[in-house]
């Protein structure tokens, strides 16, 4: 119980809506969101979507990191080969957002 309120509350001080729940919650939270702030929440996820995966790629060997950033960003739909917008995607980088978000908690 205290973790997930020291997480929201991590999750409200960097701008994005309480992530402790059901991640579809979420979802629903971001959509019903006036556009501004959708637009602003995406960024943010997105942000740290991609810093969850060069984390997740530091833990690899040196000569799969770049394969394995290539398959995580194309599963978040982050990158060149980034196509329209799916909610699939929106749940990935939350669920990535979140994990990055409990790492730097842990430190």
């Amino acid at each position: 119980m205290r973790d997930s309120i020291l997480f929201d509350i991590e999750c409200l001080e960097r701008g994005l809506p309480p992530m402790s729940g059901n991640v579809l919650d979420v979802v629903q939270m971001v959509m019903s969101s006036n556009p501004t702030a959708r637009r602003k929440i995406s960024r943010k996820l997105k942000k740290l979507a991609k810093s969850e995966i060069t984390r997740r790629c530091l833990k690899v060997p040196h000569f799969q990191q770049k394969a394995l950033q290539e398959r995580l960003k194309a599963h978040a739909n982050i990158g060149p080969q980034k196509t329209g917008f799916r909610k699939r995607d929106l749940v990935q980088r939350i669920i990535m957002a979140c994990d990055f978000i409990n790492y730097t908690l842990e430190k």
